[in-house]
């Protein structure tokens, strides 16, 4: 399961504690500590997505495989190098 890796992979990211993104998902400093060690299910959508709001990210994130900054910046530049030039329609 995802969710406790990303919970701890995207607090250490957005550098703020445990104390600091349980108050700001209504959680007690316990059950977010349960969560991260997935000794606890998060219990409801609303819930997925006040962890997602203190994190500062979307809920779907929460429950992906998070990639590293090293094979984002990677995939970021293959990207830009594969991206086709846009076809712009200009009336003359």
């Amino acid at each position: 399961m995802e969710l406790p890796k990303n919970m701890r992979q995207l607090r250490l990211r957005a550098e703020i504690t445990v104390r600091q993104a349980a108050q700001a998902s209504g959680f007690s400093d316990d059950a977010w500590y349960k969560l991260e060690r997935g000794e606890r299910w998060v219990g409801s959508e609303q819930r997925l997505h006040d962890i997602a709001r203190a994190l500062s990210v979307h809920a779907w994130q929460l429950l992906v495989p998070q990639r590293s900054a090293v094979e984002t910046a990677v995939s970021m530049d293959n990207e830009s190098a594969n991206a086709q030039p846009r076809a712009t329609n200009s009336v003359q």
